[in-house]
């Protein structure tokens, strides 16, 4: 389940997305945020996956929340909404790397649509950690008890490791793949 945030101003414009979400998929936990700073917040102190902004929000807009996000997760996936159809936010919102900028009053065909290009993306970094996560078990956790390398007539002892196989087994991924603390934030 991948977390997702939803930065907007407009009580209703947030309710419009989560229902959006929840017709379509329950494959999110969902969390909210009513403007930029308290989306900054929450960014600063849960795990978050995909963040959904408004680009014209009170105290830090959707262009600068965004700014200060990929600093504190640099593999944040970003949707844009907004009222505004200008070319300037459409190029701030590129230059952050964001998947797409979606005009309101959302279109669900649009919002899915990018949403499951974000999901694809998602799903194939678990793969690769996960692939990553079973290469170095396989490569590297049977090099524990190999023997030194040295001289014929040497003792060879295994090396010093884990002494059960819970303690080889590497931790599986449970959370977003940003890992924050409040000191990254400037």
């Amino acid at each position: 389940m991948y977390t997702l945030l939803i930065a907007d101003d407009e009580a209703d414009e947030r309710k419009l997305v989560q229902f959006l979400l929840r017709e379509w998929t329950s494959e999110f936990r969902i969390l909210e945020a009513s403007n930029g700073k308290e989306a900054l917040n929450i960014l600063a102190s849960e795990p978050v996956d995909i963040l959904l902004s408004d680009i014209q929000m009170p105290f830090l807009s959707g262009i600068e929340l965004a700014r200060e996000a990929r600093k504190i997760c640099p593999d944040l996936e970003i949707l844009f909404f907004s009222g505004y159809d200008d070319f300037e936010y459409v190029q701030n919102a590129l230059s952050l790397r964001a998947v797409n900028y979606i005009l309101k009053p959302l279109e669900p065909s649009e919002f899915h649509r990018s949403l499951t290009d974000i999901l694809e993306r998602l799903n194939k970094r678990t793969i690769q950690f996960a692939n990553t996560e079973q290469y170095i078990e396989s490569n590297f956790h049977k090099a524990e008890t190999a023997p030194l390398p040295g001289p014929k007539n040497a003792e060879t002892a295994p090396l010093p490791g884990p002494k059960n196989k819970e303690e080889t087994t590497p931790p599986r991924r449970t959370q977003s793949f940003c890992s924050r603390s409040n000191s990254q934030l400037t």
